[in-house]
């Protein structure tokens, strides 16, 4: 068969169409592949935990950001050398500090609660929770006096009925204490024959109430070494800690305790 310039003109485009089409349909699974990664990664359910997330709407958290979820491991976090503490004050509660547990597991997060004696009375069940899993515990008074306007012998019962309520289901004594208001003295701390510990990040999650402005308070205020507090009895500091978390992680931050902060 004798070939003709018409002939071979039209040889060339059909090669030249097929080779668009492949490639038109290679970018398209590329295209939906990105697409349901990021949709899975820009919901909460998905960030393997069990569906307990509290939404105020039908809108899933997440929903709400830009979030996407890179693993920082290996290499990568050897580099890093950022640390903070993530510390919560005035539980433990029944609900949201098992609920923080369930997060900073996913997070491989440690972190060091503050707890009241009377709470730690009510809920001896999520102190051993705690413990069995590696958090660190601090004494945070009875009943969240402020201890500068207390006698000598009020300030050491507050202390020590504290500390003798959680060594009761520990089986240790408290080494950090954490004065109500951050509110302490020379004749405080002459008392209390713990450590001190205070805070350079405060959301104030008990005012604002809101767990988008609490995640900006956070971020925008954080730095290495920085001693974040927050409280474990509210639902919005559950959900704040849910975008602090992933995104603290992203910036290469390791979570430690209190005391590992110091190593």
């Amino acid at each position: 068969m004798k070939t003709t310039p018409k002939m071979v003109t039209f040889l060339i485009c059909v090669f030249m169409t097929g080779c668009l089409v492949n490639t038109f349909n290679n970018n398209d699974t590329k295209n939906t592949t990105s697409s349901t990664i990021n949709h899975r990664f820009s919901n909460i359910d998905d960030l393997k935990s069990p569906i307990w997330v509290i939404k105020h709407s039908d809108t899933p958290l997440f929903n709400h950001f830009s979030f996407k979820r890179r693993v920082v491991d290996g290499p990568l976090r050897a580099k890093s050398q950022k640390k903070i503490a993530l510390t919560f004050d005035d539980g433990p509660h029944g609900t949201y500090t098992q609920e923080i547990i369930q997060l900073l597991e996913i997070y491989d997060a440690n972190a060091t609660f503050f707890m009241l004696g009377a709470q730690v009375e009510l809920y001896p069940e999520v102190v051993q929770s705690l413990v069995d899993k590696g958090y660190e515990i601090g004494n945070h008074t009875w009943n969240h006096k402020d201890l500068t306007k207390l006698s000598k012998e009020e300030v050491i019962f507050q202390i020590n009925e504290t500390s003798h309520v959680i060594e009761e289901i520990t089986g240790e004594r408290t080494i950090l204490f954490r004065p109500p208001y951050g509110s302490t003295n020379y004749e405080v701390e002459r008392v209390v024959k713990q450590r001190p510990i205070l805070w350079d990040v405060d959301p104030m999650d008990w005012e604002v109430k809101d767990s988008q402005s609490i995640f900006r308070l956070v971020i925008e205020n954080v730095t290495n070494h920085s001693i974040i507090l927050l409280h474990d009895i509210y639902e919005w500091t559950v959900e704040a800690l849910a975008l602090i978390l992933p995104f603290l992680k992203e910036q290469g931050y390791q979570f430690v305790t209190v005391s590992e902060l110091e190593k």
